[in-house]
């Protein structure tokens, strides 16, 4: 079983500078005010393993920046147990059912992540 440094030699983790930097480029007319980094070492894991799984099958694995808006209060939750599928293990689905159904949303557009928190003011 590797260690979670070694994980993380294997799956490029962007800076929190980088991720700004991102977000920005993504966001016209939305400040950042802080960037915070969470990696949940379990969850990276498990993700080294797919990823390998998905390279021996001929499939590109390699990580994107995307953005996924919420509300404050569900952070700690989704740092610890990660994105999980709404209406399932008691997850709630918080706003619509979306364009292409039930389902987890991310966007390398920051400002559509924007658009999904609910507190806009604090994210």
């Amino acid at each position: 079983k590797e260690s979670t440094s070694s994980v993380k030699n294997l799956i490029p983790i962007p800076t929190e500078e980088f991720v700004k930097n991102q977000f920005k480029r993504t966001s016209s007319g939305v400040s950042v005010t802080s960037v915070k980094s969470c990696v949940n070492p379990k969850l990276l894991q498990r993700f080294a393993q797919r990823a390998a799984h998905f390279q021996t099958q001929g499939f590109s694995a390699y990580p994107e920046v995307c953005f996924h808006g919420t509300h404050p209060k569900n952070m700690g939750g989704i740092v610890a147990k990660g994105l999980l599928m709404p209406g399932t293990n008691g997850i709630r689905h918080e706003n619509d059912i979306g364009w292409y159904g039930r389902g987890i949303y991310l966007s390398p557009n920051g400002y559509t992540g924007v658009e999904y928190s609910r507190n806009k003011g604090e994210r």
